[in-house]
């Protein structure tokens, strides 16, 4: 009877009435058309139709004689609707009737209801900001705090303020000191966010509405700028105790021997400090009346009477005056020997030039460190002029016998070694252009005066 009662269901219920009862009632992944036209509308011209069921294997199968002949696709219809229908799950809803498009843009927007992060930017510097992403749940105080440590300000004295990214940089900054002003400040940021129109990330720029004023840089004392360093009281004291009433200067500093007040030994920059230094170690007398003996004072006191040893001797060269007595004596006696007077000029060029190139003195390293110092005022390079005294270094002939390392290993900052070489090949090759155009024009002058 069981088997019957299934052919009889089969010829009164039409599978496509189920599947419209149940479509409503099925998971979404499961609507679509695709399924429907494959499951429940099979395509006859694709798939060539089955063979019919033969009424003898039915019969044989009812009376428990033969096998259950295979299920034609109308009884798989039936049974899937009939599966669905009693397999459904009791916790959907009517609202998976609603179109899944529908359902992402809620989901979208609710997304969107929910991201509460906002965008601040900190200020560093005059030059240098920070964004970091703030939730609005934070609380007030964890926000400023934050906010405080950031900047690197004092919380009991710091004043802030807020604007938008869109404000102009001139417009008035909002208060931010009170938990009523943040959150109003949130509100407005996450109203801006969620405006459908704007497209422009929103910003929180954080400002500081009571800067500290900027420190005026100190003036040069002397023409040389006075650093912290380890000596820097001692060399103070040189300055005031050696400075020469008589030689005036900015970096003009004379030794005067209680035996000799008239001699009059000039000092330099790289001088005072080396003397300095030595009364920081303990090594000079710190009332300056003993000079120490690393200053070498008659190598000074040679230097500055060669140059103050006034130029006694003429660089004119001698004037050769001659008369043509053609007319009174016999005019067929004829002169065949070379006149010696070029050749007496260009013996008397050379000979003075070669004295004077040889006698010259060489360019001195303190004294290119005081004109780098003007030009580059913050590496204070007359600071390390100790250093290279100590190894000799004193001519700028005596700078390129050694390399960017040792300089560095010597003591010198990284960042003036570079400029400290420059300076020094720019001021030899100036040096060495003047003495050539002097050359020169003292050549010039002496065939002019031979003319």
């Amino acid at each position: 009877m069981t088997p019957i009662y299934v052919i009889a269901i089969y010829y009164i219920v039409d599978p496509r009435d189920l599947w419209r009862l149940s479509y409503y009632k099925r998971p979404t992944s499961m609507r679509s058309s695709t399924n429907m036209a494959s499951n429940f509308y099979p395509n006859h011209f694709a798939h060539p139709p089955q063979s019919q069921r033969e009424p003898a294997q039915q019969a044989a199968y009812l009376l428990g004689m033969g096998p259950m002949p295979p299920p034609r696709p109308q009884e798989v219809a039936v049974a899937a609707a009939m599966h669905l229908l009693n397999h459904n799950s009791p916790d959907d809803s009517d609202e998976e009737n609603i179109d899944p498009q529908l359902r992402r843009q809620e989901q979208t927007q609710a997304y969107k209801e929910t991201d509460t992060q906002v965008t601040v930017r900190i200020p560093i510097n005059n030059s240098l900001t920070r964004d970091i992403d703030f939730s609005t749940a934070i609380p007030c105080g964890d926000f400023l705090d934050r906010i405080f440590a950031a900047m690197n300000l004092d919380p009991t004295a710091a004043q802030l303020g807020w604007k938008t990214n869109d404000e102009p940089k001139r417009a008035p900054a909002h208060q931010l000191s009170t938990p009523a002003d943040i959150d109003n400040a949130f509100k407005t940021l996450t109203k801006m966010k969620s405006s459908t129109r704007r497209q422009k990330e929103v910003v929180m720029v954080i400002v500081h509405l009571n800067p500290t004023p900027p420190e005026v840089a100190k003036k040069k004392v002397d023409g040389n700028r006075i650093t912290d360093f380890a000596y820097s009281a001692e060399l103070r004291i040189v300055q005031e105790k050696l400075r020469c009433a008589l030689h005036a200067g900015p970096n003009r500093w004379c030794y005067v021997s209680p035996d000799h007040p008239a001699d009059h030994i000039p000092l330099g920059y790289e001088e005072i400090s080396l003397w300095a230094r030595k009364i920081h170690d303990n090594s000079a007398d710190p009332d300056c009346i003993t000079p120490p003996h690393c200053l070498r004072l008659d190598d000074l006191r040679q230097r500055a009477s060669r140059v103050r040893k006034p130029n006694t001797k003429t660089d004119t060269p001698p004037i050769h005056v001659h008369i043509n007595n053609g007319p009174l004596g016999n005019s067929r006696i004829t002169n065949n020997s070379p006149s010696p007077t070029r050749g007496l000029k260009r013996l008397n060029s050379s000979t003075s030039d070669s004295s004077e190139d040889s006698n010259a003195e060489s360019l001195s390293l303190s004294l290119i460190l005081d004109d780098l110092d003007v030009k580059f005022p913050k590496l204070n390079l007359p600071q390390y002029m100790p250093l290279l005294e100590e190894k000799g270094i004193v001519y700028v002939e005596s700078v390129f016998d050694f390399d960017r390392k040792y300089y560095i290993d010597l003591g010198l900052a990284e960042g003036a070694v570079g400029p400290f070489l420059g300076g020094v090949k720019k001021a030899l090759a100036r040096g060495k252009r003047e003495k050539k155009r002097a050359k020169v024009n003292k050549e010039n002058r002496s065939a002019s005066l031979e003319i």
